[in-house]
């Protein structure tokens, strides 16, 4: 209004606006749709969805991926009650992912979450669009240190000027951060540009706390005959989002306003600026791989492995001098 008085222009950045404890109505079109996909791009001919109910041996509830034969008479094994895993059933014929799925995922009619859907990053051609890092907080401390660990991976990232969103997970008990490519690079070195960045975090913030790290997808360099590799929750899910969760948030936790607004304005990073960046600091220590599938994969078992530099450099001098006096 004081500008406006004074006949002074200005232009304001609506892109990231925080209105606290309000997001503006997210109209889901199918343009809208058709942009989700091209953001979060993965395979399109699996995809995963999540059980609406537990399983009956774990008590979890998981995503499976989705096949046009399961429960068949006759020609699903699980339907006569064998136990056999998809990618290695011989009636394997996975659906494909269709625009449809996307926004019944993003509607979010189903109570139960049945509609929510998950991608698989890593492309049948060891390429991948987009990286994920999984931060969660398994042991429910109440202290939210998953919190601190993304703060120092946002700094990090900032003093570095990639660009990358914030996601509050679906249970609001940790977070997904996410970077988008121009192109479908390999996914070593998008793996390597996740593990340089990681170590960078870590050396904002004691290595004591730094453990609600989980896991970053891709989750593999390159990808066995016939399998989908792990899965990924895409954001936006409709039941989530009604609780402020599953949505993009800003440094103090807030979602956005205007979701769609954010997801348009994200930079994509070039292949060239990543292969700069581990040309000039290369990384001296991965970070540990989950399961090849998500039917294999416990989540909720720490499973990755996280190095300092110093543990790194005694590692390696022991493995030396037991090369040494054995050989």
């Amino acid at each position: 209004k004081l500008f406006n008085a004074h006949h002074i222009s200005y232009q304001l950045d609506m892109t990231k606006q925080v209105v606290p404890g309000r997001m503006a109505r997210m109209d889901i079109t199918d343009e809208k749709v058709r942009f989700m996909m091209s953001l979060f791009r993965g395979r399109t001919d699996a995809f995963s969805k999540r059980s609406g109910k537990p399983n009956a041996k774990t008590g979890k509830i998981g995503c499976y991926t989705q096949c046009m034969n399961y429960g068949k008479r006759g020609i699903c094994p699980k339907y006569s009650g064998i136990s056999i895993k998809c990618q290695d059933c011989a009636h394997q014929q996975y659906t494909p992912l269709q625009p449809n799925f996307i926004k019944a995922h993003l509607i979010g009619r189903k109570e139960n979450c049945s509609d929510v859907i998950g991608i698989y990053p890593l492309l049948p051609d060891q390429t991948c669009w987009l990286l994920v890092f999984d931060f969660d907080d398994h042991e429910q401390t109440g202290t939210d240190p998953w919190k601190e660990e993304v703060r120092a991976l946002r700094q990090t990232c900032d003093q570095m000027k990639f660009d990358y969103l914030v996601e509050r997970s679906r249970s609001g008990n940790g977070a997904h951060v996410w970077f988008f490519f121009e192109e479908a690079i390999e996914a070593h070195l998008a793996r390597r540009f996740g593990s340089y960045l990681l170590n960078k975090a870590q050396e904002l913030v004691d290595f004591k706390t730094f453990r609600t790290y989980d896991r970053m997808l891709p989750a593999q360099d390159r990808l066995a005959e016939g399998m989908v590799g792990n899965v990924i929750a895409l954001p936006l899910q409709g039941q989530a989002v009604k609780k402020g969760n599953s949505v993009f948030v800003d440094e103090n936790w807030q979602p956005y306003y205007d979701q769609w607004a954010v997801l348009e304005s994200v930079h994509r990073i070039s292949k060239e600026a990543i292969e700069k960046v581990i040309q000039e600091q290369p990384v001296i220590s991965d970070f540990g791989t989950l399961c090849p599938t998500e039917e294999e994969s416990k989540p909720w078992i720490k499973s990755t492995i996280f190095l300092k530099k110093k543990m790194f450099r005694e590692k390696c001098i022991l493995h030396l001098l037991i090369w040494l006096i054995y050989t």
